[in-house]
Formats: structure tokens, sequence, C-alpha cells
């Protein structure tokens, strides 16, 4: 039988951080768990930018994405209204997101409530709201980082969470 302190995950008490090695999901962290000054669990992210080491297979997918990157953007060119191009992505980013908070509405669904409405009925059922909120909330946030001065920073974060909810 496995003692308490061998446990995976456990809290090593003297030196006030965490051994999360022996947990699938933290096998490659990116920081380090420690107590703060209220003994509560903190994660402390190792400092940007990390050590990243290019080999030959990095630097031909860095290329190859360039190239596909280029490549929309001059088919995006060519579009009167691109916003409506990009707005199929963001919408199924909104659905997909959606769903992990366990909404039921699909990308039909969100097109139907749009172009139609829908009655508070269908969106208390399939909480097509929402999925609405996320993406006025992502449209809001691509809007205000295009702005020279805006800066990815606590008001941002408040006020699209607010849109959320």
């Amino acid at each position: 039988m496995q003692n308490e302190s061998d446990s995976p995950g456990r809290i090593d008490e003297k030196s006030d951080s965490a051994d999360w090695t022996d947990i699938y999901e933290y096998t490659r962290p990116s920081g380090h768990i420690v107590r703060n000054q209220a003994r509560q669990l903190a994660f402390v992210p190792k400092l940007l930018p990390p050590d990243i080491r290019l080999n030959r297979r990095i630097i031909g997918l860095t290329n190859k994405a360039e190239r596909t990157v280029g490549e929309l953007k001059g088919l995006g060119s060519a579009l009167d209204r691109p916003d409506l191009f990009s707005m199929s992505y963001i919408k199924s980013e909104s659905v997909a997101s959606s769903k992990i908070e366990g909404t039921s509405a699909s990308l039909d669904d969100l097109n139907r409530r749009e172009a139609v409405g829908s009655s508070a009925e269908e969106d208390n059922r399939m909480r097509t709201h929402e999925v609405a909120n996320y993406t006025a909330a992502f449209r809001e946030g691509l809007d205000r980082l295009g702005r020279p001065e805006q800066a990815i920073d606590l008001g941002l974060i408040s006020d699209l969470h607010t849109m959320l909810m």
C-alpha cells in the first residue's frame, strides 16, 4: 500500500512546492505549483520566452504555415466582405467552446437565432444565448485588439468576461 507522502500530486510541506510529475497532465509543466502566503496552491509559470530549439521539421512546418496564411490573406483580400468569411469560423469556435460548458446549441441553431430569432423557451432549452454571447465577446475582443492602443489587460479580460455572462 502506498503511503500518503508517496501519492502522485502530493504537496511537499517542507519545500512548499507540489510534486505533480507523476500525474499525466503535468508531465511537462510550464511552471510549478507553490503555496502562496495564504497557504493556497498557486501556479508559477516559467519565464517567457521559453528556450525553443528549432530543427528542420519545425522550420519546415513554420514555413508551410506562413505560406498557407499568405494564401489565405490573398484570398481574403479578394472578398468584398471578408468579415463574413471569418465570421463562420468565429461562430464555429463559439459553438465548440460553448459545448465545453454543456450547451446543446449547434451552428444551425445559432444561425437560425440570428436570422429569425428564437423563443425564450428555445433559448433556455438549447442555451443559444450563451453561444451568441461568446460570438459577440469574440468579435469585440478582435475589434479592440485591432486598435494600436489596446493591450491585453485586466480591463479587456473583464469586459469580455462580462459579455459572456
